[in-house]
């Protein structure tokens, strides 16, 4: 599904881009048509990856109940795909104990020369930050490693898990 949707939007970007420039600037009363498209250009980003994010989240959900682990373990071996490694990934954030950090810098080299999913990668540490007990060496680490800035007021002293299975 998320492939069908990127595949809709990028067949016809320019038209996409067109409008959505058309319409800040219709909304904001921006004249320069240069302007307009920079912020169309940044709102159909963020729009994509917020979009693919929330997939992520309910294909994870829906998938990382225990009694279809061995059925989405098989499909992993099977599909070796940047998708599914997210996936994957996001299951391993919401119901491990600690961070499976050998993985998350796995999955940061191989995006690193794909910034959309380097993007939708570092979502998900910082979701996973927010919502997760952690220790503070290994929230430093993540922090560091994926440039996410956090205020102490927010993050420190998480003793308990905020997601809800």
């Amino acid at each position: 599904m998320l492939g069908a949707l990127f595949t809709l939007v990028e067949s016809n970007i320019e038209e996409v881009r067109m409008y959505y420039a058309k319409l800040i600037g219709e909304k904001r009363d921006i004249k320069s048509d240069i302007e307009n498209l920079k912020l169309a250009d940044g709102f159909l980003i963020d729009l994509t990856q917020s979009i693919a994010f929330g997939m992520l989240k309910v294909v994870s959900h829906a998938v990382g109940h225990e009694k279809l682990i061995e059925i989405y373990a098989q499909v992993l071996k099977e599909d070796d795909n940047s998708g599914t490694k997210l996936i994957d990934l996001s299951i391993r954030l919401d119901n491990f104990k600690s961070a499976p950090e050998p993985e998350l810098s796995e999955l940061q080299k191989r995006f690193k020369n794909n910034t959309f999913a380097l993007a939708v990668l570092r979502d998900l540490v910082a979701n996973y930050l927010y919502l997760m007990p952690v220790e503070e060496s290994t929230r430093q680490r993540l922090t560091e490693a994926f440039e996410i800035k956090t205020t102490p007021k927010m993050l420190i002293g998480r003793d308990k898990k905020l997601l809800r299975a």
